[in-house]
């Protein structure tokens, strides 16, 4: 379909070339001088015409030249010239609007080209005309047309302003905020000038801001991350993008890179409100990065923990005892993975009176990563004790600076 239309054209635009040349050449004074007569030709010369102003035709059907052969010679006014380049210029617009038109946007650019060679003012007007359409077309939502437009004209002028802020608007209709920004960053490269390229970084700030928002609402933090490094590569000294690119690394539990951000900008008086407030996240971030998890069941919490490495147990945790218990069916199970040797007997005494029992010592004993070697766990019979397979006592807490954070359920432990 394209071919078909592009041969109706070139037919339509072609009778115009030859009604154009007709006129042109009837307009044309004619003069026959002899052969010989080259004093003829010079002294028209002298007289204000340049030898390529003349289009000389040999009027005999002799190959070799004679001096009974005589030639026609078409003088061109500088006046005529004009004319010329004026019908070439008019006949290049039409070619560029009526190949635009058809949507033949790789012929109308060539045209278009064309005209900016012989004429700026023309190919300007050519220009606004084209650009009002295409951002017609963005907001009919006729994507396709406005993509393969910009194709063939950014192919051709690659840094052009016009068509960069057109693709601009394309690409934030459509949705691709980060495309946008970057072809931002592209104009501001090329900008040359500090007045345009003041304004373009202010809007390429409005929209990354936005984008950055909608991330952080979707708590989106490792496109976050990835946006801001996009952004800070180039505006490396713009303060907000360092403080959302430390925001996503905190709730990414990456205190060490967050504080590496905002290291480089903490005496910042005009964002020091933030920054203050992303070091006080961190830290709160921090005491929950380093809690441990605990399962509140009645009045009383049930934490995990590990034995070898390898058995995951579940304890109430009991300040009141001193030393830590597991029931009798714990161990026994157990003893199915690994066999354990009596450390001593022992007498406990419980609220229902002394207890005979037994210790064992297994070599690790861990909860949320601290960990304990050779450690004594007693093993005794726990009568209703359904919800956890023992207790942990004091025998694992006195080596910590320890607090049970009630309300949100956490266990805080810091070795002394």
């Amino acid at each position: 379909m394209k071919n078909k239309l592009i041969i109706i054209l070139t037919i339509a635009l072609t009778i115009s070339v030859g009604l154009n040349s007709f006129l042109l050449m009837n307009n044309k004074p004619m003069a026959t001088i002899p052969t010989n007569t080259v004093s003829g030709l010079q002294k028209q010369q002298t007289q204000g015409y340049n030898s390529n102003d003349f289009i000389v035709e040999k009027n005999d059907s002799n190959s070799e030249l004679n001096n009974n052969a005589t030639y026609t010679v078409i003088t061109t006014t500088p006046e005529q010239n004009d004319a010329d380049n004026s019908a070439e210029l008019n006949l290049l617009i039409a070619k560029a609007e009526q190949f635009f038109s058809a949507h033949l946007f790789s012929e109308a650019i060539d045209y278009y080209s064309q005209v900016d060679n012989l004429d700026e003012l023309s190919a300007k007007r050519i220009k606004g005309d084209w650009l009002a359409v295409a951002y017609q077309w963005v907001n009919q939502n006729q994507y396709s047309l406005v993509s393969n437009f910009l194709s063939e004209a950014l192919n051709v002028q690659a840094y052009d302003h016009d068509w960069l802020l057109l693709k601009i608007e394309w690409l934030k209709k459509n949705g691709e905020i980060q495309q946008a920004v970057m072809v931002y960053q592209d104009l501001i490269r090329h900008a040359f000038d500090l007045e345009k390229e003041k304004t373009w970084t202010e809007q390429m700030h409005i929209i990354a801001t936005q984008r950055l928002l909608y991330l952080k609402q979707q708590q989106s933090w490792s496109e976050v991350i990835k946006f801001c490094a996009t952004l800070l590569a180039h505006d490396a000294n713009y303060v907000p993008y360092t403080l959302a690119i430390s925001e996503a690394y905190i709730y990414q539990n990456d205190a060490a890179t967050a504080i590496n951000h905002l290291d480089g900008i903490r005496y910042n008086e005009e964002y020091q409100a933030q920054i203050n407030s992303l070091y006080s996240l961190i830290d709160a971030e921090n005491n929950i990065a380093h809690a441990i998890a605990l399962t509140k069941i009645n009045e009383h919490f049930i934490v995990d923990a590990q034995i070898n490495s390898q058995q995951d147990v579940a304890l109430m945790i009991d300040t009141g005892a001193s030393i830590t218990v597991i029931s009798v069916s714990y161990f026994e199970q157990l003893q199915n993975t690994h066999s354990y040797e009596k450390f001593r007997d022992m007498t406990i005494n419980t609220a229902g009176g002394d207890e005979q029992a037994f210790s064992i010592k297994v070599d690790q004993f861990a909860i949320g990563g601290y960990v304990l070697n050779n450690f004594e766990v007693v093993v005794m019979d726990l009568p209703n004790f359904e919800n956890a397979d023992g207790l942990l006592g004091m025998n694992f807490l006195k080596n910590f600076k320890f607090n049970i954070d009630q309300s949100n359920a956490h266990l805080y432990l810091e070795r002394l």
